[in-house]
């Protein structure tokens, strides 16, 4: 069984920007080997700083918890490079996501095993190329 932390933009994001990709995610790979973490299912109020250290403190606990760190970079910011670079350092598998037209930068690059271009791309990488150990 793998652990898949779900990493993409949400601050700034609509509903639909921050839950569709993830939800197909979890639809294409519900017969797999393969549970999720999901930042999302969370809510904060993001003008207490109380609020604020828990959103950072539970992303690292369920990074720390994960195999896979799966990256949606469909716009850039903040939260998710450093989810990357936290991830890399801690020697997950980062598997990222860059839509055609997207810029990912060095930064993005480098802290990438391997990047691909579309959700469906991803969810057939983590379907047919990992072997989970049962």
């Amino acid at each position: 069984m793998f652990k898949v932390y779900l990493s993409g933009p949400i601050h700034g994001c609509s509903e639909e920007e921050q839950h569709e990709w993830r939800e197909s995610v979890k639809r294409g790979l519900r017969n797999e080997n393969f549970e999720f973490l999901d930042p999302t299912i969370r809510t904060y109020d993001w003008n207490d700083p109380a609020s604020v250290k828990k959103v950072v403190e539970d992303d690292k606990r369920d990074i720390d918890q994960c195999d896979i760190l799966l990256v949606n970079w469909t716009k850039p910011g903040a939260g998710t490079p450093m989810e990357m670079l936290y991830a890399w350092e801690r020697e997950k598998l980062v598997v990222t996501i860059v839509p055609y037209g997207v810029h990912a930068t060095a930064w993005v690059r480098y802290h990438s095993h391997i990047m691909l271009r579309t959700v469906r791309q991803g969810i057939d990488y983590l379907s047919n190329d990992l072997n989970p150990v049962q």
